[in-house]
């Protein structure tokens, strides 16, 4: 049966009918006809509440009765096909009245699927509805499907569009990676290159250094000879009357030493460009330092005629600077004003000026001439190695153009500089400027480290039984700073302001240990540590020594006593030997005796007048072996020492002297006319009690020596008392 057709099944969906009358009579008859189909039936009283119903709503098909006040079905049609969501909805009219066949074109003109005329058959307006319902379902189960295709599709091709993504990121990724890999490839065959290229640095840089070194030890062999004889027949032909040789040797003896300063310039350079140029800072007497500068340079000055005019105020006063570097650059400035100026007058001021907001001291050096002058457009380059300021100067005057850029690096390293001003003509001013307190890195460390020390520290009393520590040092600053650091480490602290108060203190109160600075006015630390060692009543004692000075460190850790740089200086050698003479523990009468070890037979021939002039009987051996036996020949009361010898050399024979208690005494004066590689450090310093680097150890590696070297002494085994006694440590 038709009807069977329209029951839902459990599985079938119910959907919305709408019913639209004005009578509800009418809708109640509809209800109760379709109540069978199981939908839902919807019903409004007219064309108004309809149209509001299908704004919320979509409806599988619609009974709209035709004759209805206000709104009739026709003009509801008409609004219901207006909307887009209710265009495709059908309409099936419903009228008692209406049959004609106008009625009927009008009803299917305004959007309608089907007329049925009242009274109505329940069965075939059953069919009917059913045949839309079912109608309405299938449209959605089509609405459905093309959803779940275009949902399918819209994921098939997000799925291919995310492979395609990973496809494409993947292979970014390989590409990046081939291009990183290549990228570390070339960084390593960089950095390899980089590395082959820094070892071959390493390699040429300690082949230059151990060439300089041996070059200057090669040059100053032959020098030594050249300006040693020449000023010895000077003297001699001065002295048997035949002058008319003296032009001559004085002529030879000046060129050996113009060569060895140019030289000196080279070596200089060399290590500035190297890095490897320190500051050795101490404290000295302005006008002492202008004074010796004075007396050096005057014969330069005098050979074209000049007029040396020195100008040093009463406040000059004391500064702390490189001396020797300070010295070299004045002596630079003042040696080329006497080579450009003849019959003038060349002038040296010091003053002392303050720079302005910042508070800080400096020095200022100027030296002026009346000679030839400077062009201004070769001022600029003037300070270049090599270079002078032109060709036409070179050929007339000579020279190698390293002076000025010498004198302005050890400046700078210094903290300061040198400025020129000049006119044609006119003459030429150099002004070298430098602070009046220089602090190296090492100070600056220890500065610093001071201070964190003492701020809001309590210094504790040391107890009387404490260790005395004898601290000799002629700067104020310096013996504060150990007394304070000593005093918080629980020693007790004596304090000398000079070499001879310390021999004074040292033999009156015995300390456990002795700090000594080397540079020192009257007395220098190198004679006060050769009176201690020669007293059987200070020998004991340990000594560190501190000194800004390294180069003397590499001798003087031996426990050598002084250091003479070859060619060996004269007038340097007879100061050496009446330092030591003094302490010679001889009868009335009896001279000193000198052991002179060296390979070199022209450097004993030169060195032995000498000593034989000052009284000195001299002992000589050509290396270490023969030393040996000449020691044991006869004690000398002093020995001066080559360092590079055949067979044994002054490393090897300094460690044997220092290791026989029957000559540990013995002062040693080092020659050497090589610069000492740090191999040749190392071996220096193996043989002494304690060697510290200053700013390198600081004030750690200050206590550690002082508390090693006290805790020697207090022990009461030979051994280790002697081993204190021998030697001295060294702060560089």
């Amino acid at each position: 049966m038709p009807g069977d057709t329209t029951t839902p099944t459990p599985t079938d969906t119910t959907v919305d009918i709408l019913l639209v009358d004005d009578r509800p009579e009418n809708l109640l008859a509809l209800e109760a006809t379709l109540s069978d189909l199981g939908q839902n039936l919807v019903k409004a009283s007219s064309g108004a509440e309809a149209l509001r119903l299908l704004l919320s709503r979509d409806f599988a098909v619609i009974l709209l009765d035709v004759q209805m006040p206000g709104m009739d079905g026709f003009e509801c049609a008409s609004l219901i096909r207006a909307r887009e969501r209710s265009r495709t909805t059908p309409i099936i009219f419903v009228t008692a009245f209406h049959r004609t066949d106008h009625a009927v074109a009008r009803g299917y003109g305004v959007g309608a699927v089907d007329f049925l005329f009242k009274p109505l058959v329940p069965e075939i307006l059953k069919s009917k509805v059913a045949a839309f319902v079912e109608l309405h379902r299938k449209t959605e189960q089509v609405k459905r499907q093309a959803e779940m295709l275009a949902a399918a599709q819209r994921r098939e091709h997000e799925r291919e569009l995310e492979e395609q993504r990973q496809r494409w990121e993947s292979e970014r990724l390989r590409e990046e990676m081939v291009r990183e890999r290549r990228r570390s490839e070339e960084l390593r065959r960089i950095n390899d290159e980089l590395s082959r290229a820094r070892d071959a640095a390493e390699i040429a840089s300690r082949t230059k250094s151990q060439f300089l070194a041996n070059m200057s030890h090669e040059l100053r062999t032959p020098l030594n000879a050249i300006i040693g004889y020449s000023e010895m027949l000077r003297e001699e032909a001065a002295d048997v009357g035949v002058k008319e040789f003296v032009p001559d040797l004085e002529r030879i003896h000046a060129a050996g030493k113009h060569l060895l300063a140019l030289i000196n310039d080279i070596l200089d350079l060399s290590k500035i460009e190297a890095g490897k140029m320190e500051l050795f800072v101490e404290s000295f007497d302005v006008a002492d330092m202008i004074d010796e500068v004075a007396v050096t340079v005057q014969p330069l000055v005098a050979k074209n005629r000049n007029t040396l005019e020195v100008r040093v105020p009463d406040e000059a006063g004391v500064m702390r600077a490189d001396l020797t570097k300070l010295r070299q650059s004045l002596f630079n400035l003042l040696s080329n004003a006497a080579k450009f100026t003849e019959d003038g007058r060349i002038t040296l001021t010091v003053e002392r000026a303050r720079e302005g907001g910042r508070g800080g001291e400096f020095v200022e050096f100027h030296v002026a001439d009346t000679g030839i002058g400077i062009d201004a457009s070769h001022i600029a380059r003037l300070f270049e190695p090599f270079t002078q300021a032109n060709a036409e100067t070179t050929r007339k005057y000579g020279g190698t153009g390293l002076g000025l850029s010498i004198t302005r690096r050890f400046c700078q390293m210094m903290g300061g500089d040198v400025m020129v001003e000049s006119m044609v003509g006119r003459g030429s001013t150099f002004t070298i400027r430098v602070p009046a307190r220089v602090v190296d890195a090492g100070e600056a460390a220890e500065a610093l480290e001071a201070r964190r020390t003492a701020v809001g520290a309590t210094v504790p009393t040391p107890s009387p039984g404490a260790p005395l520590v004898l601290v000799i040092d002629d700067d104020p600053a310096a013996r504060d700073l150990a007394e304070r650091l000593l005093t918080t480490e629980g020693y007790r602290v004596a304090t000398a302001t000079d070499g001879r108060e310390g021999l004074r203190l040292a033999r009156e109160l015995k300390p456990a240990a002795i700090t000594l600075d080397v540079m020192m006015p009257t007395v220098d630390g190198w004679a006060v540590l050769s009176s201690l060692k020669a007293d059987p009543a200070t020998a004991g004692i340990p000594v560190i020594m501190v000194t800004m000075t390294r180069d003397r460190h590499l001798g003087y850790a031996l426990g050598a006593a002084d250091l003479l740089v070859k060619p060996i200086d004269r007038e340097r050698l007879v100061k050496v030997l009446r330092r030591h003479a003094p302490s010679c523990a001889r009868v009335a009468g009896e001279s000193c005796r000198v052991l002179v070890v060296d390979d070199d037979p022209d450097v004993r021939d030169l060195l032995r007048p000498t000593f034989q002039k000052e009284g000195w009987i001299v002992d000589e051996a050509e290396n270490g072996d023969v030393a040996l036996r000449r020691l044991a020949e006869a004690r000398p009361d002093l020995i001066l020492l080559d360092l590079l010898m055949p067979a044994m050399d002054g490393f090897d024979f300094a460690a044997r002297v220092r290791g026989d208690p029957q000559f540990a005494g013995v002062p040693i004066v080092v020659m050497t006319a090589k610069d000492l590689t740090d191999t040749d450090r190392q071996r220096l310093n193996g043989h002494v009690a304690k060697v510290l680097q200053k700013g390198g150890n600081g004030q750690a590696g200050l206590l550690r020596a002082i508390r090693e070297l006290t805790a020697a002494v207090a022990s009461p085994e030979p051994a280790a008392a002697s081993a204190a006694g021998v030697g001295a440590g060294h702060i560089s």
